[in-house]
């Protein structure tokens, strides 16, 4: 890997790091390579870049010194001057006020765009705790999809590729519960366009079991009637007892729409309808833990 010239230590290790995730990649059980190759040629791909056989991170900055990168004293005198010079033009009442801003903001936002992640996300919680600011976390506390194992399963026909080239070809439903006051719930079924990430359809009722799918009208229904005909679309779903029922796949088939079910326990074959759900409690909820009744709900639902 030293080629006719020495490498620097850090791009030896960059490329042996690659080198262990592409080998990591093929020789993992998730999509099969290893047996592809041991049936097509005969062998199967190990892992070749282990602690004893590749270089360690030795040093934070391991490039040549004058190209280091500043130190954090050394980064907030550069901003701190940046500053300055905003505020002496202000004070001299000349022209440059805006730009002079504008390049000192763009200076630190270059600067935090180019900041590792993890030393990106320390600071800002840093910051956070000082002032007393947290983010909202919502555990999830409730199961709503419980799967039937004797029902009949579709395939997945999506493979957690959520983008659709044109409207009315590819849509993506999911059930959620909204918690209200005394332990109780209102469940909302949704069904989303992938191609205009626009909600095509809803229904909210008091039924796990019916939500979505005998309720009336059901979200595939509302959808329909929205958007016109549904032949030939594409349905992808998780594997919930309401959309492995007769009754869905019966009113799929009247419909015209080609089923898809993602992997049991997976919630990333379906992560664009787990997204919205997610967001949209979040942003109704804002920080409470429930509704106090399913009217005020309904109004924060689809007002």
């Amino acid at each position: 890997m030293s080629g006719q010239s020495p490498l620097a230590h850090s791009t030896v290790r960059g490329q042996q790091s690659d080198l262990r995730m592409f080998c990591s990649f093929v020789t993992g059980g998730r999509y099969g390579w290893a047996a592809a190759c041991l049936e097509e040629f005969g062998q199967a791909p190990v892992q070749v870049c282990h602690d004893w056989n590749t270089v360690d991170h030795v040093a934070e900055y391991e490039s040549r010194p004058s190209r280091r990168a500043l130190t954090y004293d050394e980064l907030q005198a550069l901003f701190d001057a940046a500053d300055e010079r905003v505020e002496d033009i202000r004070r001299r009442g000349c022209k440059g006020v805006l730009s002079a801003w504008r390049d000192a903001v763009m200076l630190k936002s270059v600067y935090a765009y180019g900041t590792r992640r993890r030393e990106a996300v320390m600071r800002i919680a840093r910051v956070m705790r000082s002032i007393g600011l947290a983010g909202v976390r919502l555990r999830r506390r409730y199961r709503t999809t419980v799967a039937d194992p004797a029902a009949a399963k579709a395939p997945d026909l999506i493979g957690r590729d959520f983008t659709a080239s044109e409207p009315n070809t590819k849509y993506v439903g999911d059930i959620t519960c909204l918690p209200l006051d005394g332990g109780k719930f209102l469940y909302l079924a949704t069904v989303i366009d992938l191609a205009s990430r626009r909600l095509a359809g809803w229904a909210a009722g008091r039924s796990r079991s019916t939500c979505g799918v005998t309720s009336s009208p059901t979200p595939l229904a509302a959808a329909e009637r929205t958007r016109g005909s549904l032949a030939g679309v594409v349905m992808h779903t998780d594997h919930a007892a309401q959309y492995t029922s007769r009754a869905f796949a019966d009113a799929c088939r009247q419909a015209g729409v080609r089923q898809s079910m993602s992997a049991i326990g997976s919630s990333a074959d379906n992560a664009l309808a787990e997204s919205f759900n997610a967001t949209f409690k979040r942003e109704t909820l804002q920080g409470r833990k429930h509704w106090s009744s399913e009217r005020e709900a309904r109004l924060d639902a689809f007002r």
